[in-house]
C-alpha cells in the first residue's frame, strides 16, 4: 500500500508541477487548456478534503496545519498514509 501512496503523490505533484509550468510557458491545444480547466476542480476537491481531514483528525495527529497542507497538495494520498500511521499494526494485517 506505501508504495501506491508513493506513486500517487509523485503523480499528484507532477500534474501540480506540469500545471504551474502551464501557467509559465502555455501549452499546446490540447493539453493546455484541459489542465487550466482541471487545475481549479482539483484544488476545490482538495480543499473538500482538508476540510474533512481538519475536522476528523483534530484530536489525533499533531501539527495539524502542516498535514492539512500537505492535503491541498496531494489529496487523498496524504489522507491514506496518515491513516496508515495511524492504525495499530495488529490491524494491518
Amino acid at each position: 500500500m506505501r508504495t501506491c501512496i508513493k506513486l500517487g503523490k509523485a503523480a499528484t505533484l507532477a500534474f501540480w508541477g506540469l500545471v504551474a509550468f502551464t501557467m509559465v510557458r502555455p501549452l499546446g491545444a490540447p493539453l493546455g487548456p484541459l489542465l487550466i480547466m482541471a487545475a481549479p476542480l482539483i484544488m476545490g476537491i482538495h480543499v473538500m478534503e482538508a476540510f474533512f481531514f481538519i475536522r476528523n483528525f483534530k484530536e489525533k495527529v499533531p501539527e495539524l496545519s502542516a498535514h492539512a497542507l500537505q492535503v491541498l497538495i496531494f489529496g487523498v494520498f496524504h489522507i491514506l498514509e496518515v491513516r496508515e500511521e495511524l492504525t495499530p499494526e495488529a490491524a494491518r494485517d
